[in-house]
């Protein structure tokens, strides 16, 4: 990496802690990623509790010698922790040393962009892109929102790297937006302290234990997952490993009930992050069973999964049947419904010498990387342009 580029990285993303958002816990992550990678790392965020980076580290294993610098605002009213952030981007955009400014959101991103093209300050402005806000309203509502469209556009040709979190989200982008900006494809990352491979050598067909692992949302499928087995023989069983929201985890258990899962499935709940690996100790599979057709993300369970060493299964949202072309470990259904869902996962269980090769690949951990790694990554893609 160039020597020559800023070692000062300003994070543009409004954090209120504790948070359990996924979009803040891999903010968290990519700063003492890049703090890893010798840099220095700025952000606002609004908490009241003065341990919370001690907490932070704690629950998600993050080592205290890369902790980044925060300013606090002990507030919990987001409109005055909204005028100090931007008061601490102003500052340091005016008057602060040359840096990298990273951001993810579209009015942060909108932000940085019009300073961009209003000053002579030679900052570097990354923008990070994990969905687009104008496809996803224009596929999921049909709204043709055009000044979301122009906002959207604005930022990306102004920004000075675009990183796309995946091939299918660059290709869309490019289509509609044709922007001019460099640009890179670096998938999201995982955390080695936490998600270390379960996997066994194994290769037993005609029965197999699948999971289920991430928040209880009815868009992310979990009451697919359950029907899903279901459609499997007895020989198939279940794990779900998560219990938010806790009124989400009573449902799924009544309706297992009522499905006559019985001993088949097992609720372990609400998990520290540090204790996933050993929760998912013994599983075969993972499933990702998302309900629309319309997310342009790379979901960060594909990337965990990835890290644990694990076949997947999934529904097929465009991103996920185009990463299915380079992953071999993932495998996807042709269609949403448990009963394509089922026949995946049973076809993958029922082929000795395909069920082998897709461990194998799983095994390698390819396409994956830590948050380390994947700081690094940025880091030369912005000393290369």
């Amino acid at each position: 990496m160039d020597k020559k580029i800023p070692k000062n990285i300003v994070y543009a993303k409004k954090m209120q802690l504790p948070s359990g958002s996924a979009n803040i816990l891999q903010t968290l992550n990519m700063a003492w990623a890049f703090v890893e990678n010798n840099m220095r790392v700025n952000a606002c965020v609004s908490s009241q509790d003065d341990d919370i980076v001690k907490k932070i580290e704690r629950d998600y294993c993050l080592e205290e010698r890369f902790a980044p610098d925060f300013v606090f605002v002990r507030t919990r009213n987001k409109g005055i922790y909204s005028i100090v952030f931007f008061i601490f981007l102003l500052k340091n955009w005016f008057f602060g040393e040359k840096s990298i400014f990273i951001a993810r959101d579209m009015g942060e991103g909108a932000l940085l962009a019009r300073l961009k093209s209003l000053s002579k300050k030679d900052h570097i402005f990354v923008y990070e892109m994990h969905d687009s806000v104008y496809l996803e309203m224009l596929s999921s509502k049909k709204i043709d929102n055009v000044f979301i469209k122009r906002k959207e556009k604005y930022i990306l040709d102004r920004a000075d790297l675009i990183v796309y979190t995946g091939p299918y989200l660059k290709n869309i982008v490019r289509d509609v937006y044709s922007p001019n900006t460099k640009d890179c494809v670096v998938s999201p990352g995982y955390n080695p302290k936490i998600f270390a491979p379960v996997l066994s050598d194994e290769c037993q067909i005609g029965s197999a234990v699948v999971a289920y692992f991430g928040t209880l949302f009815p868009d992310k499928g979990v009451d697919v997952f359950l029907e899903t087995l279901c459609e499997l023989p007895h020989s198939f069983s279940g794990v779900v490993v998560g219990g938010n929201p806790a009124k989400r985890l009573a449902e799924l258990q009544h309706r297992a009930m009522e499905l006559g899962l019985g001993q088949r499935l097992r609720f372990l709940g609400q998990v520290p992050p540090s204790s996933v690996s050993s929760a998912l100790a013994g599983v075969d599979a993972v499933v990702i069973p998302f309900q629309t057709a319309t997310e342009f993300l790379s979901p960060i369970k594909l990337y965990e999964s990835l890290a644990l060493g694990l076949p997947i299964i999934a529904t097929p949202m465009p991103a996920l049947v185009e990463l299915s072309k380079t992953i071999k470990s993932l495998v996807v259904a042709a269609d949403c419904t448990p009963k394509s869902l089922a026949a995946c996962i049973q076809a993958l269980f029922s082929d000795k010498d395909r069920l082998c090769a897709t461990k194998e690949f799983a095994r390698t951990r390819e396409e994956v990387y830590t948050w380390s790694s994947r700081a690094n990554k940025i880091l030369n893609y912005i000393s290369d342009n």
